[in-house]
């Protein structure tokens, strides 16, 4: 069995102008990357400064069950398209 699979055939918009894959990762959590191993190497222009800033800002493990608390509502969305983190 993979480690890593796709919860959707093909891409889901999620915002205007940009579509996302889900990965279901099944890891045990011993397995897990320490926190402080992730980065972020995409950045977006800041609308009012010009500035780059990166996509992703924190990194935090949270239980599945409230991911819908700590993601933008874009992705509650696209999380009701893939009828996946209902509450």
């Amino acid at each position: 069995m993979d480690m890593a699979v796709p919860l959707s055939d093909s891409p889901v918009k999620y915002i205007k102008g940009k579509q996302i894959i889900i990965y279901l990762l099944k890891l045990l959590p011993e397995d897990m990357p320490e926190i402080s191993e992730y980065h972020c190497d995409s950045f977006f222009a800041d609308k009012k400064t010009g500035k780059q800033s990166p996509e992703v800002i924190a990194y935090e493990y949270k239980p599945l069950k409230e991911i819908r608390r700590w993601l933008f509502s874009s992705y509650g969305k696209t999380f009701d398209i893939l009828k996946i983190f209902t509450e």
